[in-house]
């Protein structure tokens, strides 16, 4: 799987890419709201998930601080410690897990849940470069997984004038 441009290899450790930063680390917001396009970026992820899926590989924690930019501007997707390789047969997953802000309904609702779950996630990281936050904002867990299973989100700004 790690032919994939964007996908990190997971062979050695996170310390041997030195010059690797993270779209979710400390600076998140400062990466996230700035005037450089970040449409490359998103494109790279949804690469990354296709050739993932490709291969019966399903992330299940994808989140802004799981996508790592290199200096060089490649971005790759990383940190597959919950990752689970799909039985062609069966094709779902059952457990909670995951990053509760990016995680679909489905999981919380205790529902099989497949690739969708990743393109959910990948939807909420766009929600978040476009806005600066989560859409799924709360002030608890319990508030959180009402927000998510309801569908209750802030919705977008519309911009002052088209562009």
């Amino acid at each position: 799987m790690s032919s994939m441009p964007s996908v990190l290899s997971t062979i050695g450790s996170l310390s041997d890419y030195e010059e690797v930063r993270q779209l979710g680390s400390g600076t998140y917001g400062d990466l996230f709201v700035c005037n450089r396009k970040r449409d490359n970026e998103i494109v790279c992820i949804a690469l990354a998930l296709h050739h993932m899926h490709g291969c019966h590989v399903l992330h299940r924690d994808l989140k802004p601080k799981n996508v790592f930019v290199f200096e060089n501007g490649r971005v790759v997707v990383g940190d597959f410690g919950i990752s689970k390789c799909l039985d062609l047969s069966n094709g779902f997953a059952q457990t909670l897990v995951g990053s509760p802000a990016y995680m679909c309904p489905e999981i919380f609702e205790g529902q099989p849940y497949h690739f969708k779950a990743d393109v959910w996630a990948l939807g909420c990281i766009l929600y978040e470069l476009l806005t600066g936050r989560c859409p799924f904002k709360a002030s608890s867990y319990p508030a959180l997984v009402t927000r998510i299973t309801s569908g209750v989100f802030d919705p977008l700004p519309l911009p002052s004038r088209p562009s």
